[in-house]
């Protein structure tokens, strides 16, 4: 078990890591829209997230209505029994996945014709002329199905809507 004073310092860490993750610009401050943006990332419903920015917006001790860094370290926090090195993990993982999404995203918008259908079917597509060929990938919360149909001459895409859950 940690003295007071280790226990402290763990905290303060924690804090510090939560709020690094939680300013999304990286500008030094939270912003009311970076809360609800982080608490939207991990599958917090809105009343919740609207409680938690009031909550911590109580922290703001000028009044510019955004947290620097000692307003936002003035004391611990959690939410629902986490703690804020939960938090800060949660929200990093959330930031990760949205930016590999977008980056996919916009992967795929970028590509035409034959190279979207290349790019959805990889190695599938080549050297199999007379075979049904068919594939699937998320994508921006829709679920696509591709299937080539050669020796109809038949493409055929299927895109369905596909929620993810919250957090685990």
């Amino acid at each position: 078990m940690l003295d007071p004073e280790e226990k402290k310092k763990a905290e303060s860490a924690a804090m510090e890591s939560l709020f690094a993750a939680m300013d999304l610009n990286g500008d030094g401050y939270i912003e009311k829209s970076e809360i609800e943006k982080c608490f939207g990332l991990i599958g917090a419903p809105p009343h919740i997230t609207q409680q938690e920015v009031q909550t911590l917006l109580t922290r703001d001790t000028d009044g510019d209505g955004k947290l620097n860094k000692k307003e936002f370290c003035v004391a611990t926090y959690s939410v629902a029994g986490r703690s804020p090195k939960w938090l800060a993990e949660a929200v990093g993982e959330r930031l990760k996945e949205a930016k590999k999404k977008e980056e996919a995203k916009k992967e795929f918008a970028s590509l035409k014709g034959m190279d979207f259908f290349k790019a959805l079917l990889g190695d599938k597509l080549l050297g199999k002329p007379d075979k049904e060929l068919s594939t699937e990938t998320a994508l921006d919360g829709k679920v696509t199905t591709v299937s080539v149909l050669p020796h109809l001459h038949v493409l055929y895409v299927h895109i369905c809507h596909v929620s993810f859950g919250g957090p685990s």
